[in-house]
């Protein structure tokens, strides 16, 4: 009777040992399957909103971190694109889009989405007139813009002088405003662009949004500027130089496409 039960028992605990290997078996097998597919990439509209717009690349079961550490991304983008390949700067520009763009000071010049500049003429109000900038000669005053350096394609698209009448009842020459043009040339790396050339009698502020991160201070001509540069080294996205000249003068060059090397050679012309 004794050996007739020891016998049961073994047979018992032998029954319940093969169950438990079969059910980590299982598990395991499971627990493979869902690795070796790798985290989820977002497909909604939704979840392409949370990534800022770039979807995150699977991580190989083999290149994970341990259980616990986050998986930071998306990949930084490369610094020198393979501008061949069609819609290569999309990325690059959605990412600024997301950089922040705060009122910032550089350099003692304000720069930001919401700084708001003025004249520092007292003009009689309702006096203030533009006329075309074509009619207005280097002579009219110290505020004419007349760039000594334009890079190749580049001509002038616009522009305006702005006069207005002081409290004396002077005729007095506020400020220039010009655009110009850049054809494109490939073959020779030239991606071509607007820029435009802002010269007056204001406040240290510009009013313009371009991430807080790309701002640096600097001079030029022996004058305090601020220096905003390109997205990247080749001139894509929008650029500024923002200069502090001699008698109150505040001068402006802003462009889109251009080199920060170009952008920096027609602001130094302007001296």
């Amino acid at each position: 009777m004794h050996t007739h039960r020891l016998g049961q028992v073994a047979v018992t605990a032998a029954f319940f040992l093969a169950v438990v290997i079969a059910s980590v078996t299982a598990a395991r097998t499971l627990q493979g399957s869902v690795d070796s597919q790798g985290p989820s990439v977002p497909a909604t509209s939704a979840a392409r909103e949370a990534t800022g717009g770039l979807l995150l690349t699977p991580v190989p079961v083999a290149s994970r971190p341990a259980l616990g550490t986050p998986v930071i991304g998306p990949t930084p983008l490369p610094p020198n694109p393979d501008t061949r390949q069609g819609g290569w700067a999309l990325p690059y520009l959605e990412v600024d889009r997301t950089k922040p763009r705060n009122d910032i000071t550089v350099n003692a010049i304000a720069v930001g989405p919401s700084v708001k500049p003025s004249t520092t003429v007292a003009c009689q109000p309702g006096s203030l007139r533009d006329e075309p900038l074509d009619q207005v000669t280097q002579a009219a005053g110290p505020v004419f813009a007349d760039p000594k350096y334009l890079p190749p394609g580049a001509g002038r698209s616009g522009g305006t002088a702005t006069f207005c009448t002081s409290q004396a009842g002077q005729t007095i020459f506020i400020a220039t405003y010009a655009t110009y043009a850049v054809s494109p040339d490939l073959a020779h790396g030239r991606r071509g662009g607007p820029f435009e050339i802002y010269r007056g009698f204001s406040t240290s502020a510009v009013h313009i949004s371009i991430p807080d991160e790309r701002w640096t201070a600097g001079t030029i001509a022996g004058r305090p500027a601020a220096i905003a540069r390109p997205i990247l080294a080749n001139g894509l996205g929008e650029s500024a130089i923002i200069v502090v000249g001699d008698g109150g003068v505040l001068t402006k060059v802003q462009a889109s496409g251009l080199t920060l090397d170009e952008l920096l050679r027609i602001a130094e012309g302007l001296y």
